[in-house]
Parts: structure tokens; C-alpha cells; sequence
């Protein structure tokens, strides 16, 4: 009986430590002072620093310790958005007497365009169309006299898109000329062209801790490390240098590596990221692509030209948020770096399409160790401090006991 007692107690204690070991070691606070809803929490450089490659180590929880559902969103170097823009139809107009069907189509902006796209209601047919310009609605020329339009299946929608390809032109008005002979017109619903726009995902700024440039002239080169306070996740970096008014350099960025020599023993070295040129017309931009790093070491072949000297430097990481729906006025916790959680599986990635794109921005207060914070508390009876103490009474009664089953195997 006695040794089943003690062997609770040395469960007790490993789950103790298991616990407290596993749990995650830092958190950070905020307020939901917007009004109830979905927003998107800032994940600044210095939280991001401290989770994992993939973000999977990281929670929120609210005043009750109810733990919310996120989607993890990110900022893309670029967005390309596409746009349907209409043209306005001035005149959509059915010749039975003449067998043809007549579209007016106002380029009222005089856009230089090749091409439009035509929506036409689905219908089993073949048809030939004759497109013509005009500046002033009266008199037409001919853009293309054989399109030929044969329908196509199409179990996706009730419509579908023609595109009409022709000799750039700025005409102000199109004439689409469809032919129908003595069968009914096909049903147009509106012509227009497909607009891109591009938009430069948004970054944070990470601050560099320190840097210092150092010449050698013997190889014609000139030296510029930096580093931040601690490894960090980079998207970018830009480098702005002072010279004669003319300059075209060649250069290599590399980064600080920990690797395992041939007695597997870690040692630091540098790893090339990016040869370059830099010049005197624009500020030397490096795109890494999420590379996680501390140290760097910037390398200019200045050959028998006066040195460089950097002005600045700048990193930069692509922003980051989580979305989640709040209450208002609610007090939440952020928990995060933990290398042994695993990934959230929430529902709400499935309806990231239905939440609203602008929606309200909120920064959390710095970040806390998990011990000034005061959790996550033990399940155990025994609380962290104990631990090593009762560890060292686990050992001795270890031995204690594996002493006596020596004994009573010899009996």
C-alpha cells in the first residue's frame, strides 16, 4: 500500500513538471474597446519573433478563459485585384426586317482599348457579329467584319463571355452588329472589359539594433554588419547609401547560420542570401521572403572607386493579424510561444470569404513572461516551486525502493 502511495506521488510530480514545462512562455493583453464583432489583432514584429515558423503556437482567450477561434492573415507583397467595368449600352435595338441585332456602346472616357468582353445569356446558337467605330454616333468604320460566335456548354452560370479582340483603337462609340437572319436575336446583357488593379502589401518595420561599417583595402571592400536585438522574421530589406553622384557596385548579403561541423558540434557561419547590384539611382532593395535571422553581413566590391558609406538601413516584415470575433469591452489574453502545441483547427477558416474585409485594428500592450503573468496554473497539487524539491525526494525514494526490491529478490 505504501509503495502504490508513493507511486501516485511520483506521478503526481512528473505531471506537475510536464505541465508546467509544456505550457506557453509569454503573453500579452489587450481591450476590445470597438463595438462587438470581428476585428483584426496587430501581431507586431516583437510577438512574431517569439512563435513558431508556421504561428501554430498561439491562443487567445477571454476574461473567462474561453478560448476564441482566429484565422491567421498576412499581408502579400502584392494584390492583384480584377474589376468588370461596364460600358453603358445606348442602344440595344432587334431589326427583324433587316435580320440583324444592333449595340450601341459608349467608350465615354475615349479609353485606347483592343478588346471588349460581351456577356451573352446562355442560348445553343451560332451567330456572326461585325464590330465598327465612330467619334460622333453617325458615321461608323469598320474594327473587324468576322467574329463568329459559337455558344459553348455551360453548366457553371446561366451566361457566358465572349471576347472580342480587335485594332487598338480610342473610338467613342462601338457599333456591335449581330446577324440573325430570320431566327430570334440573342440576348446581350451588358459589354464591358476587365480592369487590374495592383496594390503593395503593407509592412512593419523592424528595428535594428545595431550596425557598423569597417573598409579593407587590400581587398577593395567594404564590410556592413547589422543585427537585431533577436532573430526576426524578414520580408525585406532596403539599404541606402552616400557617394559621388555615380555609382554601380556589385554586393552580397549574407546571413548568420548555425550549423553541425563534422564532430557535430554547432558553430556559427555566414550563408550567402542574394548577389546584387546596387547603383546611384534607386536605394538597394532585398526581398527574403519570410527569412528568419539575427545577424547580417552586407559585402561591397568597391575595386578602385571611392567607398560607399550607408546612410541607412531598413527591414521590414510583412504585417500580420489575427481575426477573431470580440465583445466589446472585453479584456483578452494572447498566449503564444510554445514549440510543443499543435495547430488550432477552427471552423472559422472556412468562412474567411464572409468576413467583412475592413474591419477595426487593435494593438496589444507589450508582451509578459508566463511567470509574471502567473500562468498557466498546475493542474497538480504541488505548484512549480516545489518541483525540484520533490523531484529530489522522488530520486531518493527511488532508490529507496529499488534498494528493497534487491533485497526481496535475494530472499
Amino acid at each position: 500500500m505504501k509503495n502504490k502511495f508513493f507511486f501516485f506521488i511520483i506521478l503526481n510530480v512528473l505531471w506537475s513538471f510536464s505541465a508546467y514545462s509544456q505550457g506557453f512562455s509569454k503573453v500579452a493583453r489587450f481591450t476590445n474597446s470597438n463595438v462587438s464583432g470581428f476585428a483584426n489583432i496587430w501581431l507586431s514584429p516583437e510577438i512574431n519573433s517569439k512563435l513558431s515558423y508556421d504561428f501554430h503556437d498561439l491562443r487567445i482567450y477571454n476574461s473567462k478563459n474561453k478560448e476564441i477561434p482566429y484565422i491567421l492573415q498576412s499581408e502579400k507583397i502584392q494584390n492583384h485585384t480584377v474589376f468588370f467595368r461596364e460600358y453603358k449600352i445606348i442602344e440595344k435595338k432587334h431589326y427583324a426586317a433587316e435580320n440583324y441585332t444592333r449595340i450601341i456602346i459608349h467608350n465615354s472616357e475615349k479609353k485606347v482599348i483592343d478588346n471588349i468582353s460581351v456577356i451573352i445569356k446562355n442560348a445553343e446558337v451560332k451567330k456572326w457579329l461585325k464590330l465598327n467605330g465612330s467619334d460622333d454616333n453617325k458615321t461608323y468604320y469598320v474594327l473587324n467584319d468576322n467574329y463568329i460566335y459559337n455558344s459553348e456548354p455551360n453548366v457553371d452560370g446561366t451566361s457566358e463571355i465572349k471576347v472580342l479582340h480587335f485594332p487598338t483603337t480610342d473610338y467613342e462609340y462601338l457599333e456591335l452588329l449581330v446577324s440573325d437572319y430570320f431566327d430570334k436575336p440573342i440576348n446581350v446583357l451588358t459589354v464591358g472589359y476587365y480592369d487590374y488593379q495592383i496594390e503593395n502589401g503593407l509592412y512593419s518595420e523592424i528595428k535594428i539594433a545595431n550596425y557598423e561599417q569597417s573598409e579593407n583595402n587590400e581587398k577593395q571592400e567594404s564590410t556592413i554588419n547589422f543585427a537585431f536585438a533577436e532573430s526576426q522574421y524578414i520580408d525585406k530589406i532596403e539599404f541606402q547609401f552616400e557617394g559621388p553622384t555615380y555609382y554601380l557596385r556589385n554586393a552580397e548579403l549574407f546571413y548568420e547560420v548555425q550549423v553541425l561541423n563534422k564532430k557535430q558540434k554547432a558553430i556559427k557561419e555566414w550563408q550567402l542570401l542574394e548577389s546584387f547590384e546596387i547603383n546611384s539611382y534607386s536605394n538597394a532593395t532585398i526581398l527574403t521572403d519570410n527569412l528568419k535571422a539575427e545577424k547580417f553581413k552586407l559585402v561591397i566590391k568597391n575595386n578602385d572607386n571611392e567607398v560607399l558609406k550607408i546612410k541607412s538601413i531598413k527591414a521590414r516584415q510583412l504585417t500580420k493579424y489575427i481575426t477573431a470575433e470580440l465583445e466589446k469591452d472585453e479584456e483578452y489574453t494572447i498566449k503564444f510561444s510554445n514549440s510543443e502545441a499543435k495547430k488550432p483547427n477552427y471552423d472559422l477558416k472556412f468562412f474567411t470569404d464572409s468576413i467583412d474585409k475592413n474591419l477595426p485594428l487593435i494593438k496589444v500592450n507589450s508582451i509578459q513572461e508566463i511567470s509574471q503573468a502567473q500562468i498557466p496554473t498546475s493542474k497538480s497539487i504541488f505548484t512549480s516551486t516545489y518541483v525540484w524539491v520533490i523531484l529530489g525526494f522522488v530520486v531518493l525514494g527511488l532508490g529507496f525502493m529499488s534498494f528493497k526490491m534487491m533485497k526481496d529478490m535475494k530472499k
